[in-house]
């Protein structure tokens, strides 16, 4: 499949950087441990996550903390499940496969989507 060249058609500016998140499945699951891929102020890539199938659901709510350690910031959301890209095989002895998951932000508050922004439109060096 050949990438798209065009201009940009995102609403928000993505950051690449690698951020420690948990996440939690519904409402009442148990916490996991992921990183983004990227983030922006609309959503998160996270991966590669290790997930059984029954839980690679588009649509599927999933609580977030997305932790900001040089600013000692943990931000709180709650997110959709846009998009579920697996690998091909297991990984480990659980025989899970290993997932990217793009997640959009359906609750987050004011402070924590102007951190995010903020963040992502910050210089790099």
């Amino acid at each position: 499949m050949a990438r798209y060249s065009g201009p940009e058609k995102r609403r928000h500016k993505r950051l690449k950087i690698i951020l420690p998140t948990k996440y939690r499945l519904g409402t009442g699951g148990s916490a996991h441990h992921a990183e983004t891929i990227d983030i922006s102020e609309g959503g998160v890539h996270l991966g590669p996550v290790s997930l059984s199938t029954e839980w690679m659901l588009e649509n599927c709510e999933v609580d977030l903390e997305i932790i900001l350690p040089h600013l000692r910031r943990h931000l709180k959301a709650i997110a959709e499940v846009v998009r579920v890209e697996g690998s091909k095989r297991p990984h480990h002895i659980h025989h899970r496969r290993r997932h990217k998951v793009r997640l959009k932000f359906c609750k987050i508050s004011e402070e924590d989507r102007k951190t995010i922004k903020e963040f992502v439109k910050a210089p790099r060096l």
